[in-house]
Order: structure tokens, then C-alpha cells, then sequence
């Protein structure tokens, strides 16, 4: 081969690579949106893509809304999870489509509307009716239903499983990672009283958990024609056991006729298995995004 055509095909071949890739999205921390249901402010972080602002203004992207669990705060997944530098990966080789990421700062409040003294406030309902409205009308998603996924980790997972199921007109897909589906021998426990932080009533109130629950959400979510995928992925040594509870979870679902993807893997309740699961719920949810 002569010295030539070794030279074009090396530009190509690097043409190729460069087309196949991307640069680092744009991480923004410190962001609110207004919130008339809490009657305050909610704080997010967010991720653009690689030329977000750089694009026609005509150009729309899916979103991806990404919880955080107890004790957790906005930029959770960017420190903890690395989700830049992952998803900023995925996109580059095309293994997801660019998309924004939401991760708000929603309190310690299980993701539902608590009107006790003390308590959190509308958390559902600041979530389901602000939130999701007000980042379609300050960024540029596609503002539809295929266009939108839930996720998170933990109480995180526990609230994105909820979200999807009382709105699965809102969301195409939904993940849980770790997500804190405890049955209601485990909720009855004091350690999981204190770990619920009056979510459901000071004394625990059995009967608020069970409204709230994902398991007593099946039946009425099996009904559905259009329905979320799920995806469920729990560590094997969960420190918190909640492995059992997502495989009773995940069996209930099939009982009902709900196809549901689940996932025991090696790994406790920590950051190691969910920055590590991050890539399988991106590309999970990405492949079920619309054309943008």
C-alpha cells in the first residue's frame, strides 16, 4: 500500500473517532426553581450536554430527573457518582443520546406530601406539578412524555418507582437503584421508624405507609395500557436488606403482568455500587427515549 493511502486512511480512521465523539457537558450547580406547593424554592443541580447552548434554539432534548436518598442533597450524584464524567462517556460513543439531567435537592421527606407540623410539606405535589413543569418551560427538553425518565437511589428509587406509577403519563421510564421497597414487616421496625423521619406520622403510622407504598400501587398500575419501563438493581449485601424487598417488589410486578427489568448484583448500599449502576439505568433510559 503506498504511502498515500496509508496517509488517507489514517485521516479516515481518525475523522471516524472524532465524529464518534464528544466533549464534556456542562455541570450547573446551585440552580431553584419556584415552587408555589412548598411555598419555597427547589434547589437542583443540572447536566447539558456537549454543545447545549452552542445548538439552534429549535433543538430539544429528553430529560432525565435523578433522586437522591436520605440525608442526600442536589449535587449527590455529580461528587458522589461521578455522573459527568459517565454520561459525558455513554454520549460520546453513542450508547446514549445527549439528554439534560435534573438532580434536585427535595429534603428528607420520602418524596410525599406530608402536612404535619414539622414536616417537609407537599413534596409529591411540588415535584409532580412544579418541578417537572418548570424545567420544560427554562431548558430545552421535548417537553412530551417519551422525552422524560425518573431515577434515583434508595429513597430515591422509592420515590422515582412512586412518581411513575402515579404518573405514568409524565414518565417513559423509571429506575431504582438500592431503592429503599421495604415490605411492611421491615417498616414496622424502630430502625426503620427513625429512617422513615416522620415521613409517615410520629408515631409510624402503618396505614399512611401502605397509601404510599409501590406495592400498593401494582394493581392499579397493571391496569394501565401505557405503562413506564422499570428497572430495578440492588446490591446482594445491602446493608439496609433491601435486596429482598425489590426481588417481592419485582415478583408482584410479574404476578400483575408488569414485565419489570431487575438486577441483584455484588454490592452493598453504598456509592460503589451506584456510580457503577449508573451506566446500566442511563442506558436503560436512554434507549427508551423518543426521537427529540
Amino acid at each position: 500500500m503506498s504511502p498515500a493511502v496509508l496517509r488517507a486512511a489514517a485521516a479516515l480512521a481518525l475523522a471516524v473517532l472524532l465524529a464518534g465523539s464528544a466533549g464534556a457537558g456542562e455541570i450547573r450547580r446551585g440552580l431553584a426553581a419556584p415552587s408555589p406547593a412548598l411555598g419555597r424554592e427547589i434547589a437542583y443541580a443540572l447536566y447539558l450536554p456537549d454543545g447545549y447552548d452552542a445548538r439552534a434554539g429549535s433543538d430539544r432534548f429528553p430529560v432525565l430527573f435523578l433522586l437522591h436518598g436520605l440525608g442526600g442533597r442536589a449535587n449527590d450524584w455529580l461528587d458522589g457518582g461521578h455522573l459527568g464524567p459517565t454520561l459525558d462517556r455513554l454520549i460520546g460513543a453513542r450508547a446514549v443520546p445527549p439528554m439534560l439531567v435534573v438532580m434536585p435537592g427535595m429534603g428528607d421527606g420520602w418524596y410525599v406530601d406530608n402536612p404535619d407540623p414539622g414536616g417537609l410539606g407537599a413534596v409529591q405535589t411540588a415535584f409532580l406539578s412544579d418541578l417537572v413543569p418548570a424545567i420544560d418551560r427554562t431548558w430545552r427538553t421535548t417537553g412530551r412524555r417519551d422525552g422524560r425518565a425518573v431515577a434515583g437511589l434508595s429513597m430515591g428509587g422509592w420515590g422515582a418507582l412512586r412518581f411513575s406509577m402515579l404518573r405514568p403519563d409524565l414518565f417513559v421510564a423509571a429506575a431504582s437503584l438500592s431503592g429503599a421497597v421495604v415490605t411492611e414487616d421491615q417498616a414496622r421496625t424502630p430502625a426503620w421508624e427513625d429512617l422513615f423521619t416522620g415521613a409517615f406520622g410520629r408515631p409510624f403510622d402503618l396505614a399512611r405507609f401502605r397509601a404510599a407504598a409501590p406495592f400498593t400501587l401494582v394493581t392499579g398500575f397493571a391496569r394501565l395500557t401505557v405503562r413506564p419501563a422499570l428497572f430495578l438493581t440492588c446490591g446482594d449485601d445491602d446493608e439496609l436488606d433491601l435486596a429482598w424487598g425489590n426481588v417481592l417488589f419485582h415478583r408482584e410486578l410479574a404476578r400483575a403482568g408488569v414485565e419489570a427489568e431487575l438486577r441483584v448484583t455484588d454490592g452493598g448500599h453504598d456509592w460503589g455500587l451506584w456510580s457503577r449502576e449508573l451506566e446500566s439505568v442511563l442506558r436503560f433510559v436512554g434507549a427508551r427515549f423518543g426521537d427529540p
